[in-house]
Formats: C-alpha cells, sequence, structure tokens
C-alpha cells in the first residue's frame, strides 16, 4: 500500500509540474520549460519572485537601487545568491538550500534582457 501512495505522489507531482511547463502559454514560462520537475517543485514563483521585484522591478530590469538581473548568466545570480550576498539581499536568500538558489537562477537567467536606457538628451 505505501508503495502505491508514494508512486501516486509523485505521478502527481510529476503530473502537477508538466502542467506548469506545458499548459502556460510561452509568455508565461519565465523559462520553466527547460528546467526538469524537481528543480520546478523547488521554487515558489509567488513567494520567490515577489522578493525579486521588490528591489529589480517587476521584470527584474532594475529600479534605482537595484541593478537589472533579467537574462544575466547564471553564473552572477548564482554568486549573487550564494557568495557574493549584498548586505540588502542576506534576509532574501536567508533559508534557500543550493537546489532553490540554482532553479531561481536558471529561471532569472532565462528572461529576457531588459533594453538598455537611451542616454538623457541635453
Amino acid at each position: 500500500m505505501k508503495t502505491l501512495i508514494a508512486t501516486v505522489s509523485i505521478a502527481l507531482m510529476l503530473g502537477v509540474a508538466s502542467l506548469l511547463t506545458a499548459a502556460a502559454p510561452p509568455s508565461d514560462n519565465l523559462g520553466f520549460e527547460d528546467l526538469s520537475p524537481s528543480q520546478i517543485m523547488v521554487v515558489d514563483i509567488k513567494k520567490g519572485m515577489k522578493k525579486c521585484r521588490v528591489c529589480h522591478g517587476k521584470t527584474l530590469a532594475g529600479k534605482k537601487k537595484a541593478p537589472a538581473i533579467a537574462g544575466e548568466s547564471k553564473k552572477e545570480i548564482m554568486q549573487a545568491l550564494s557568495t557574493k550576498v549584498p548586505k540588502q539581499m542576506k534576509a532574501v536568500v536567508k533559508g534557500l538550500d543550493a537546489a532553490q538558489k540554482a532553479a531561481i537562477a536558471a529561471l532569472i537567467s532565462k528572461m529576457p534582457k531588459a533594453p538598455k536606457k537611451a542616454p538623457a538628451a541635453k
């Protein structure tokens, strides 16, 4: 009976993850189409992305005090989440494990880069 329950649970988790990647229109996937179901399951989009967007903006294109991060390399994002954590981000990344950080880095790196702003006219 335990084996049956475990098998059904795994199938349900994989099915939910497949729905997340296959059913959403491309604009809503935010790069999840290339992530494995286990990576998708560790990222809480609503909470995680909300935290990023507070400082980096709705599309992660940056704000006055936080740089654009959408489309940056996984390596740079992992450094910001792991080894070179800016002071103001320490509370945000506290409690994230390596798998969560890797999934977040993969997601953000797949997002479209923000267009560069033209210099202000004089």
